[in-house]
């Protein structure tokens, strides 16, 4: 048989063929038997050979996610394939939550609304779970009418567009960069729908829409023009759309008699500003009062709805039901909600109704699975497709090879799915097997029943194969679950970290700042000046005994935002006295002598011999292709780095930095397997026993199928044990060695030591550091880190010290879904109880050591089902270790603990986090707790909670909110990476360091310590930094108002981060740039910016030509120059004409009709002549020295 692709060859299956008919057959409620791998495969085809939506419903939202995984293999990943996801929400709970889920709801719910079906697009294949489309959402008609249809030519008044969009749920920022995100300045309006890829930038001209934009949300440039936008809501929950006196109705239908008078008040209060049209604090507690629709709701007839197991979807429907009854009851019981609240979820007869309504559907078991539908001999509704599981061969890739020879030579399909593809077709083509490598499966084309049959490879990964007879002839898929024995898990999100950092852009009034010659002051606002005829924005900065500083916006590129490792506020710098001076000489000899010794270890290490590994074994291969994960971008340059460095002569000293779980220890494993390929020993070096532990266990299972000796070395092994590890490390009976310190004492010695792995090396003493210096002159060093390192630095430190950033997270992972709450007994024991239910573990942060274990037993009495330990700071620390590595091994479902977890394991069974008094903890500290979840591919939950009936402090609620909306492009999320980075820093430069950076700021810091290597390293190359020349600082005063309208850049932040860019000397290009980009975002430039980005482009002209000020003097303009133009006087005087007068040190020209333009040329005429004096002298003194005997 010949067939086209992998879809168009089931048609040919009879079986198929008969339920292909039995759809297209008017209304059906079919059954049949797919084996589960198969099911993706079959619902592609179905789509392709149907043309209609369809909907697949499972059980569990874990299954759902292996269902859309495996069908975006099949179908593409940009082939209209969706999961409509669970909202995560516990009914009846006070909670606010990030919206990254709602947006994913409402993006398919936009998909549905606004499409229709042409014949040269596919129709959406939607995957969920019973779960989500048991939960309420929108109706149809509210959804419709909060959804508005923008395009070019339409009248609209942008203050009304504005508010439309406020009322369903659109937040106004100063940057559009997030989903449901919205800002207008004058007559644009920037706005990311939920359902978009890029945000819209909407230009009106009065009350038309002149032009629609995309934007980058990074750059926030405009991409391309477009003609029309749907915009549909960003809220799921929209009291502002409901029906007053719905609303009203349903208010007077509870029974509040049970709830306390505090309670019934604060619902009353809720609702009357419902039905005034205000939007409420947590939306998610009265869903069920404004929504009352479902997913499958958006639903045309023609769609197939596809329900797997449907004696699974019966079970889980009634434990939905009988979990949602239960929390009913503890709340009415506890007098939380009235009686009669209406739920966030359909009820079981609302969920069965709309499914019964539905026309078409598909029950589907798995492969013999369901007796009742195999006996119930009703041959016209059901159907069985006869998919068969696959042979496995768990890495026998001859017997592999010969199955494979021999299925082609029958005329057999042969599709091979698989991260090692590539390495596949070299053992075929290495027994003439033929193969080809295709790009994805939907374009893989079969040319059977011919000598040109050939193996199809498709390098990417799927759960499971199968096997299915089709005629005379069997279509074989293979993956790694039966090539190798497990499946690589497949990327699945897209890491969209921004490399933007924390800067003066971030700047609010009350943030501290670094002057570089006044000092560390307060920032406390702006106001304007008039100057030399001309009006100007400055900075107002307050300093020690309430003294001010007025700094013109010209001058921002010497004020950086002030950063330091501490937690403490800075001392604000006294004016006028000695003591930043001091400050900044003492800081400077620091990095002086800092930069002296890490030249001196570089020059040291470039002086050394070191061992020049080999390349890669086979069997270096065979290991790194059993890692059971997609490796990310970074993990695999970094990768390529260690191994290049260790093939090198030269002894490697490489540091790598990314957080727990980010795939650093996996990087170690392959350094340390090839140098054991070499014949060498390795040690790996950890801060504490727990951790030398978890690195045993995976150093044990990954190379279980090696012959390699692994041992452990810590307080943990018994005197006797330890001794006959050390006695075998020196006979060179051990390949790796994994140990704390005790690995660092003196009685420890290797045979044959090649390389060296330190985790976190400054959690280690000063006596252990100098043992670790002559470990580096006697092997190759590779140091891990998890805390983040600042750009800079590293920018600072390159060629120095070699690093490796790992910034990009396992792709698998889903973002952790978070919620801020009142602390509620009931939610804390849902979610407990909800993570133990799916096999995982929990942490229960309470940060009051005193009170800890009073806590724990509350917590004992509330979840009785679960064991619970406790960790803190203040236990013997043989105690602690106790109690930690049994958790890691899943003795324990919850671990009450304090702030201790910071810095923890990397524990991918833990997915829920639980923080008691939240609003204690700092915006970094916050990002980094919720991080230490979220490590495995189930979704994580993190739950912050505020006291009960206490108001939070408003910087509190400030840093919750940020939380909230943490995401990779933010600023809440630069800040805290800052702080953290900060910390970085501190750990990679020693304690000693620290200090300076917090007297002078990290930014200061920083390029002291790069100037100071870069003039270290001049030196030594024999070029004298200290006597360079600079051009001079440029000063203008003309009678120009020169700055930012608060009307055309309302926002401070904004206006500040373009004042610091306008701040340096652009050339025209740059300067052209900033201007468009000015048009871009805010519309024409008035006549204060136009006159702002003149005084930038004469200020750079001027420096380029040792041009010190240009100043008014009557109607005469003053050009100084920095030093006597001597021989250049009589070509400036003849470039420049009769009209200018050129002294030896300044130029006099009139200043009268078009005077801008007029002193605009002449500098731009100077300029030019002093790059042509300057190229004459410079071939002048070539030629002497050519020439000179």
């Amino acid at each position: 048989m010949t067939l086209n692709n992998i879809f168009s060859s089931l048609r040919q299956s009879q079986e198929y063929g008969r339920l292909f008919k039995s759809l297209t057959n008017g209304p059906s409620d079919i059954h049949a038997t797919i084996l589960s791998p198969a099911l993706p495969y079959c619902i592609g085809a179905l789509r392709t050979d149907l043309n209609v939506p369809i909907l697949i419903v499972l059980d569990r939202p874990e299954r759902a996610n292996k269902v859309y995984e495996d069908l975006s293999v099949w179908c593409g990943d940009n082939e209209e394939v969706y999961q409509f996801p669970e909202l995560g929400l516990l009914p009846y709970e006070r909670v606010v939550s990030d919206h990254t889920i709602t947006h994913e709801r409402l993006k398919i719910l936009s998909v549905l609304s606004n499409r229709n079906y042409p014949t040269t697009a596919l129709p959406p294949i939607i995957v969920t779970s019973l779960q989500s489309i048991s939960q309420k959402t929108l109706t149809v008609n509210q959804f419709r009418s909060s959804c508005r249809q923008i395009k070019v030519g339409d009248t609209a008044e942008p203050q009304e567009l504005l508010g439309f969009l406020q009322k369903t749920g659109y937040r106004t920022a100063r940057l559009v960069d997030t989903h449901g995100s919205i800002s207008r300045r004058g007559g644009i309006i920037d706005v990311y729908p939920t359902a978009a890829t890029h945000p819209y930038r909407i230009e009106f001209f009065g009350s038309t829409v002149e032009s629609i934009r995309l934007f980058d949300p990074v750059s926030q440039l405009s991409l391309q023009q477009i003609e029309n936008i749907f915009i549909p809501p960003t809220e799921e929950c929209l009291p502002s759309i409901v029906d007053k006196q719905e609303i009203e109705n349903l208010h007077k239908q509870l029974d509040m008699d049970n709830c306390s008078e505090m309670e019934q008040l604060r619902i009353a209060n809720d609702l009357a500003m419902a039905i005034e049209g205000y939007n409420l604090d947590e939306p998610a507690f009265y869903q069920g009062f404004f929504c009352n629709g479902s997913l499958l709701d958006f639903l045309d007839a023609e769609t197939l709805l596809v329900l797997e197991n449907p004696s699974d979807l019966e079970n889980e429907r009634i434990r939905i039901d009988e979990k949602s009854t239960e929390l009913r009851l503890m709340k009415e019981l506890s007098g939380v909600i009235p009686r009669q609240f209406p739920s966030i979820h359909l009820s079981g007869e609302e969920l069965d109704d709309r499914i019964a309504s539905m026309i078409h559907k598909l029950n589907v078991t798995p492969w013999l699975a369901d007796q009742t539908i195999s006996n119930s001999k009703e041959h016209d509704l059901t159907f069985e497709i006869g998919f068969t599981p696959p042979k496995s061969y768990s890495g026998r890739f001859d017997v592999l090879a010969k199955d494979i020879h021999g299925w082609l030579g029958k005329g057999d399909s042969v599709l091979i799915v698989s991260h090692h593809s590539s390495r596949i077709i070299e053992i075929l083509q290495g027994q003439n097997i033929p193969s080809k490598l295709e790009p994805s499966i939907a374009k893989a084309v079969f040319e059977n029943g011919n000598h040109d049959n050939r193996a199809i490879l498709i390098k990417t990964s799927l759960e499971e194969g199968w096997d299915i007879e089709i005629g005379n002839n069997t279509i074989h898929l293979l993956t790694d679950s039966e090539i190798i024995g497990h499946s690589k898990k497949r990327a699945t999100r897209k890491s969209t970290t921004s490399n933007k950092p924390a800067s003066l852009s971030d700047l609010e009034t009350g943030s501290y700042v670094v002057h570089i010659e006044h000092g560390i002051g307060r920032f406390i606002g702006t106001q304007h000046m008039n100057v030399d005829g001309g009006e100007r924005e400055y900075l107002t900065l307050e300093y020690a005994d309430s003294d001010r500083l007025y700094v013109p916006t010209d001058h921002l590129d010497r004020i950086s935002l002030y950063s330091s490792s501490g937690e403490r506020k800075p001392i604000l710098t006294r004016l006028g006295t000695q003591e930043w001076t001091r400050a900044k000489d003492k800081t400077r000899a620091s990095t002086k002598t800092l930069a002296i010794d890490l030249l001196s270890i570089y020059a040291d290490r470039e002086i050394l011999e070191g061992i020049p590994f080999p390349p890669d074994t086979p069997w270096q291969t065979e290991m790194e292709d059993s890692f059971p994960f997609e490796e990310t971008p970074d993990q695999l340059i970094t990768i390529q780095d260690v191994k290049l460095d260790m093939e090198n002569s030269k002894p490697m000293d490489r540091l790598i930095c990314g957080d727990v779980g980010y795939g650093k220890t996996e990087i170690a494993l392959r350094a340390a397997f090839k140098a054991v390929m070499a014949g060498t020993q390795v040690a790996i070096l950890v801060p504490t026993t727990i951790l030398s532990q978890q690195h045993y266990s995976t150093f044990l299972q990954r190379l279980s199928s090696f012959p390699v000796k692994i041992a452990v070395l810590s307080r943990l092994r018994s005197p006797e044990e330890q001794q006959a590890v050390i006695s075998d490390l020196t006979e060179g009976k051990i390949d790796i060695c994994i140990g704390t310190h005790r690995l660092l004492q003196k009685d420890v010695r290797f045979k044959n030591l090649g390389l060296v792995v330190v985790d976190e090396e400054q959690r280690f003493g000063v006596g252990h550091k100098e043992r670790l210096k002559d470990m580096r002159r006697e092997a190759d060093i590779l140091t891990l880190s998890a805390t983040p390192i600042p750009r800079t630095l590293h920018m600072a430190l390159s060629g120095i010290r070699d690093m490796s950033t790992i910034e990009t997270s396992p792709e698998q992972r889903l973002s952790i879904k978070t919620y801020v709450s009142e602390y509620s007994e009931q939610l804390i024991r849902e979610a407990i109880l909800r993570e133990i239910d799916r096999g995982g573990q929990a942490f229960f942060l309470h940060n009051r050591v005193r009170t800890i274990t009073e806590i724990s037993e509350k917590l004992r009495s509330l979840v009785p089902e679960a064991s619970i330990a406790i960790a803190h700071g203040q236990m013997k620390e043989n105690e602690l270790e106790h109690v930690m590595a049994n958790f890691s091994i899943g003795a324990q479902d919850v671990l009450v603990c304090t702030t201790i977890i910071e810095a923890g394991l990397d524990l991918p069974n833990v997915n829920t986090l639980i923080i008691d008094r939240a609003d204690s903890f700092g915006l970094a500290q916050l990002y980094q707790l919720r991080g230490r979840i979220g490590r495995g591919t189930n979704r994580a939950y993190a739950y912050l909670m505020t006291p009960k009936h206490k108001q939070v402090t408003e910087v509190a609620e400030k840093r919750l909110k940020t939380i909230l909306a943490a995401n990779e492009l933010g600023a809440g999320f630069r800040i805290a990476m800052k702080d953290l980075e900060i910390r970085g820093a501190g750990n990679l430069l020693g304690p000693e360091q620290s200090g300076h950076i917090n007297a002078v700021g990290y930014e200061l810091y920083s390029q002291m310590l790069s100037e100071a290597i870069e003039e270290l390293r001049a030196e030594r190359q024999g070029n004298n930094t200290a006597n360079a020349k600079t051009n001079p600082d440029v000063n203008v005063s003309l009678p120009l108002s020169a700055y930012v309208p608060v009307n055309y850049i309302s926002d401070l932040t904004i206006r500040l981060g373009f004042y610091r860019r306008l701040a340096k000397y652009l050339n025209r290009d740059d300067l052209k740039a900033i201007k468009d980009e000015l048009v871009d975002r805010f519309g024409p430039l008035p006549n204060q910016v136009a006159d702002l980005l003149y005084v930038v482009e004469m200020k750079s002209l001027a420096h380029s030509a040792g041009i010190t000020s240009i100043t008014q003097d009557g109607t005469t303009g003053i050009i100084q120059f920095e030093e006597p133009i001597s021989g250049a006087r009589l070509p400036i005087q003849k470039a420049l004409g009769g009209t200018a007068t050129v002294g030896n040190t300044q130029v006099r020209l009139p200043l009268k009709t078009n005077w801008k333009e007029n002193l605009l040329q002449t500098i731009d005429k100077i300029a030019s002549l002093k790059i042509q004096l300057l190229s004459l002298v410079e071939g002048k003194d070539r030629i002497e020295s050519e020439y000179d005997p």
